[in-house]
């Protein structure tokens, strides 16, 4: 991290990462899904914590709490493409290990096969259908889907996407 966090800081990004070890084990044990958030005051560094998530989610780190994942993959959702570009910028400006090809818009030209791991994907409200579709599709079964789908596999209508942060791991075997 380029900025040191401040107490109640490193004390938000320790409940997260608990309630990240859980949700994975709940996952992997009984493919039970789990919710959390993180909500703080403007200007209280929701993004700044973010940025030492996603550095603990990608990379090993002095915090015991949560061993890297090298299958992890973020989607941040948002109703505003700007607000994601905004957050992009301070995500790497926080982050001494994110850079900009680590952080990903993900816009109606995105074509890929699948996600990459340690990589945050940033999608909104106002992307296409297709684009939103792949996008849950591909979370769910890790397979590209075509532009025909109608609703996500976990039963969510594209209507039902607002804004928060997705986390999904491929590796079933670690805890």
């Amino acid at each position: 991290m380029k900025f040191t966090l401040w107490d109640y800081q490193i004390d938000a990004v320790d409940d997260v990462l608990c309630n990240l070890k859980k949700a994975k084990k709940d996952w992997h044990g009984d493919a039970y899904k789990s919710h959390f958030s993180l909500t703080a005051v403007t200007g209280a560094g929701k993004t700044v914590m973010a940025a030492a998530v996603f550095e603990a989610l990608f990379y090993v780190t002095t915090n015991s709490i949560f061993d890297a994942d090298p299958g992890a993959v973020v989607i941040w959702f948002s109703d505003d493409p700007a607000l994601n570009e905004q957050t992009r910028f301070r995500l790497m400006e926080a982050s001494d290990r994110l850079n900009h090809t680590d952080l990903i818009p993900v816009e109606n030209t995105f074509n890929r096969d699948k996600f990459e791991a340690k990589k945050v994907y940033f999608l909104n409200t106002q992307s296409s259908a297709r684009i939103v579709c792949w996008c849950a599709a591909s979370i769910k079964t890790n397979k590209k889907q075509g532009p025909e789908c109608g609703r996500w596999n976990s039963g969510l209508t594209y209507g039902h996407i607002r804004s928060g942060i997705l986390y999904r791991t491929r590796l079933k075997t670690r805890i």
